[in-house]
């Protein structure tokens, strides 16, 4: 699903592009890491990739290789304030380990390899959150691997 949730920063610090040569197909808001094989960026799809993190897609990469003229890679957002769905029946409180939870662009509770913390927000008076599945949450992501 594309979703352009991520605030734009420009400065080099909170964003890196990264080599996109497999044409993967990434979507903007994808959690993403780096294949330590081919070091291209791909879309995360499990915690054991998690290890491997290194932001989230400022862009969406169709990743066909017929479009004349498309860059090999991808701009990654990191260290910066993201929203992010939240895994159905997860129970959050503000400053609590956010992992893959179960597609590139949710987050859970529950996992080995951290991506983030969740946010809190000023002006925002709710303790803890409960994931739906559906409902957006702020994450500050973790530092990438890169």
């Amino acid at each position: 699903m594309t979703n352009p949730r991520n605030a734009a920063n420009t400065d080099s610090y909170h964003r890196r592009t990264y080599p996109n040569t497999a044409l993967n197909s990434i979507n903007q808001g994808d959690n993403v890491y780096e294949d330590p094989s081919t070091f291209d960026v791909k879309s995360l799809d499990s915690d054991a990739h998690a290890v491997y993190y290194v932001g989230v897609s400022d862009e969406t990469y169709p990743g066909l290789a017929e479009v004349p003229n498309l860059p090999k890679d991808i701009s990654v957002l990191r260290w910066q304030r993201v929203k992010m769905f939240l895994k159905n029946g997860d129970t959050a409180t503000c400053g609590c380990d956010l992992y893959w939870g179960g597609d590139a662009q949710t987050v859970s509770v529950t996992g080995t390899n951290k991506i983030g913390t969740l946010a809190n927000v000023p002006d925002h008076t709710q303790d803890s959150v409960v994931g739906t599945g559906t409902n957006l949450v702020y994450v500050d992501l973790y530092h990438s691997k890169n």
